[in-house]
């Protein structure tokens, strides 16, 4: 028995899978200038996850999996840097 659909969302859950495999180490080389909060490393970071996400057009996983990475990605990046503007290592 075929489940319909079920190789559709085998082949998506394995693109996000692909498209994201690998960014927390892109992530990791992005410098965070604690004298604008982060506002240019968060902005680099977008970008890179957009760049990931427009490699699988039409893919609405991949695209909303990128959307909850940049949030999460951009709430630990101004954490880092309101931590180095106080002088702790973050």
């Amino acid at each position: 028995m075929k489940i319909k659909g079920l190789d559709n969302l085998t082949n998506k859950l394995s693109d996000a899978g692909k498209a994201f495999d690998g960014v927390d180490d892109l992530i990791a080389t992005v410098a965070i200038d604690k004298a604008d909060g982060g506002l240019s490393a968060i902005t680099e970071m977008e970008k890179a996850i957009d760049t990931l996400i427009r490699r699988y057009p039409g893919n609405a996983m991949v695209k909303a999996t990128g959307e909850g990475l940049k949030e999460a990605y951009a709430q630990a990046i101004r954490a880092k840097a309101k931590a180095l503007a106080e002088g702790r290592s973050g």
